[in-house]
């Protein structure tokens, strides 16, 4: 199972992560601790995945939504 687009809602020490696959099912749900997620990503998301997290007002002037991408 290869994700194509994850979903990341950050928080202090632990992140939910979502990832769907190529036909947008939902197949990965974990929660995360800081120091880990990254790793898990690195794993599970296949080269040029979508990754999308929330950014909450402490960190930027406002809410907010950015995007990545994997990369090879």
């Amino acid at each position: 199972m290869q994700l194509t687009r994850v979903g990341v809602d950050l928080a202090k020490q632990v992140f939910q992560v979502h990832g769907v696959d190529r036909a947008g099912r939902p197949v990965w749900c974990k929660r995360l601790k800081r120091s880990r997620w990254i790793a898990e990503l690195e794993r599970a998301a296949e080269p040029g995945a979508e990754i999308g997290w929330k950014l909450v007002a402490a960190l930027t002037t406002g809410p907010g939504f950015c995007r990545a991408k994997v990369t090879g």
